[in-house]
């Protein structure tokens, strides 16, 4: 009977152990995870921040005033994942990354490829192995993240057709330091937004057509939003 007990003992102490070195795994993983989403957010907003140059220089005044709103909502996150590092004791120095610049028209295409890498692969991978970690904060700000990155791929998607495809060319390039109210006018029977509007907390973009009275995702009202005009 003794044997036996102390066998029963040995095997839970054994299922314990291997618990606690699977579950310091999955932390480890997700604090990797973290400083991976801090160089990509990083990344992200500093090459949304040099689009925008490129964007004005070929009068795509629309264009340019989206990538300074996604680079914002991509510094929202940056912090975001900064803050968690912090709470593990944790961190990563960010760098100003070597990016290129194409045509706006190819710029556009490869944020849209970006965003549904992200959407499809890395954070729902981040998001399962944050799950199997049980760390609150992180699955809910790689949530966060996931979500708001959906938003920013749909106004990509939907800003590329309309000035690739569906846009006359003296409608999206004016020629024009200042687009004049007839033009603002003609952006507007396009559905083109005017103006974004930014949820501080998780980086979720809205336009002026469909801003909400509060952040859908994590019930931040609109008064707190940041108004990119």
């Amino acid at each position: 009977m003794k044997k036996k007990f102390l066998c029963y003992t040995m095997i839970l102490v054994i299922m314990v152990l291997s618990l606690n070195c699977s579950n310091k795994q999955t932390n480890e993983q997700t604090i990797e995870n973290l400083k991976e989403s801090v160089i990509r957010e990083n990344m992200a907003s500093a090459i949304y921040k040099a689009y925008i140059i490129q964007a004005q220089k070929e009068y795509l005044f629309q264009v340019a005033k989206l990538f300074n709103a996604l680079s914002v909502a991509e510094n929202i996150h940056l912090n975001i994942f900064l803050k968690l590092l912090k709470s593990h004791n944790q961190e990563i120095s960010t760098t100003k990354p070597d990016i290129k610049i194409d045509s706006t028209k190819f710029n556009l295409q490869n944020s849209i490829k970006r965003e549904i890498l992200e959407i499809d692969s890395i954070y729902p991978k981040y998001i399962k192995e944050a799950t199997e970690s049980k760390l609150n904060d992180e699955i809910k700000s790689f949530n966060y993240a996931w979500q708001a990155e959906k938003t920013h791929k749909n106004f990509l998607v939907t800003i590329y057709d309309l000035f690739v495809t569906k846009v006359p060319q003296n409608v999206k390039n004016p020629k024009t330091s200042l687009p004049s109210e007839e033009h603002l006018a003609q952006l507007d029977a396009f559905f083109i937004p005017r103006e974004y509007y930014i949820c501080p907390v998780d980086g979720k973009l809205f336009d002026n057509i469909n801003v909400p009275s509060i952040c859908d995702l994590c019930q931040t009202p609109k008064e707190k939003f940041i108004y990119i005009k």
